[in-house]
């Protein structure tokens, strides 16, 4: 074999190693990349979902409900302490505030919806109108003389 056979296949043999290098070092990086990524975080059921999974956990799935809400009333599971203790009412009420709590939240949320529309509109009728004069007639298109602009 040739010195310069020798030299071309040591050459090629460097290309392939650098070539190697540079992949490695690229997959490396994408690997710390996707460790370092924040996760998102699984999304929680709305309280209403959890309320229900609550109340058919403890007071079981067949518990009377009038319009939804579990039934109250004497004689109830719900009034029983052997199957809501103290501990357990707590929870429920805290599950209840929260409803409410969301519901105040979804009800703010679709105002500040309404007022951000209502600005954009004020802010578009408060733009000058090219299309109209200072009193608020149409303005004539400006057409092209025909004597070439004289």
């Amino acid at each position: 074999m040739s010195d310069e056979t020798a030299e071309q296949l040591k050459a090629e043999q460097d290309t392939r190693d650098a070539e190697a290098a540079t992949e490695r070092a690229r997959v490396e990086r994408e690997t710390a990349a996707k460790k370092t990524e924040p996760q998102p975080e699984p999304e929680r059921a709305d309280a209403a979902t959890r309320l229900r999974a609550f109340e058919d956990e403890h007071l079981g799935k067949d518990a009377v409900r009038l319009h939804g809400r579990v039934e109250r009333g004497s004689g109830s599971r719900f009034q029983n302490p052997q199957v809501m203790t103290l501990e357990l009412r707590r929870q429920h009420a805290a599950l209840e505030k929260l409803i409410e709590s969301e519901q105040h939240l979804a009800d703010a949320h679709a105002k500040l919806l309404q007022a951000e529309a209502s600005h954009e509109a004020l802010l578009a009728e408060a733009e000058p109108r090219p299309d109209v004069d200072e009193s608020g007639n149409p303005r004539e298109p400006i057409k092209a003389q025909a004597d070439g602009g004289k």
